[in-house]
């Protein structure tokens, strides 16, 4: 069984209002994992923190990185939003 992590991020309100709140992201990610029989190691969630942010700065992503390299995940799973 493959380990997954599973990152959720909101950087703004409007996402939110648009149906990507952490909620939403989380429960449809989890459902993806489990259709899949994916084992989920742990969620990182980076909260109100905008992508033109160094991802160094985020530290739920950085923490998911380091458990990569670490060997602690096979994959990350992210919703993938199309922003204006």
């Amino acid at each position: 069984m493959l380990r997954a992590g599973l990152y959720i991020r909101v950087s703004t309100e409007e996402q939110v209002l648009h149906g990507y709140s952490l909620d939403a992201q989380r429960e449809a990610l989890t459902k993806y994992a489990q259709e899949h029989s994916y084992y989920i190691v742990d969620y990182y969630v980076d909260e109100g923190l905008s992508a033109r942010k160094s991802y160094t700065k985020r530290g739920e992503f950085m923490r998911i990185l380091n458990d990569v390299k670490n060997n602690r995940l096979d994959l990350i799973l992210i919703i993938d939003l199309l922003r204006n």
